[in-house]
């Protein structure tokens, strides 16, 4: 056997071990995604205070409910501006402007069924306006802003992953 081929044949294994741990990398990778799970709707520990806290502005389209762990959440246009809010079976209304805490309980999440991260949350929300719907001319989307506190910080992607798809949500500025 030649240098040169000696020097192919080091690198070919070399490029094999890479490929194979690139390999093996992508398999555990999907295999973590797969059994990555969320409990969102644990009691909650005692606690002290909230240190993070995240806003979003937030579009709902009126009278479909959206689900955050077993909590049920309905809103619905009144008149004068204001909405009817349904938390579970408790309904109030809100004007613009005005403040409603919708749920303070704890996530849990786990990877392989063991607990990789935990926290406490609480959800506000401001009711802001009745904007325009889409493409609906006499119908209004309510438009209001979320604020979600924390008592770890959790990071963007994962938060984004468990907000309910029945939403339009953007980061408040």
């Amino acid at each position: 056997m030649t240098e040169i081929q000696k020097q192919k044949r080091k690198y070919a294994i070399i490029a094999s071990f890479f490929v194979s741990a690139a390999i093996a990398l992508i398999i555990l990778v999907v295999m973590a995604l797969g059994s990555l799970a969320i409990e969102p709707d644990l009691p909650i520990e005692h606690i002290i205070h909230y240190p993070y806290t995240t806003e979003y502005l937030v579009e709902i389209t009126p009278d479909e409910t959206i689900h955050i762990g077993s909590l049920s959440l309905n809103l619905s246009v009144q008149e004068n501006n204001s909405i009817y809010i349904i938390i579970n079976e408790d309904t109030s209304t809100m004007n613009p402007g005005e403040s409603k805490e919708i749920t303070e309980r704890r996530a849990q999440i786990y990877l392989f069924g063991i607990p990789i991260f935990e926290t406490n949350y609480r959800i506000n929300v401001t009711y802001l306006n009745l904007i325009p719907h889409s493409s609906l001319a006499e119908r209004y989307n309510i438009f209001l802003v979320a604020k979600i506190e924390t008592t770890k910080q959790i990071p963007e992607a994962l938060l984004s992953q468990v907000m309910p798809v029945d939403i339009s949500f953007s980061t408040a500025a």
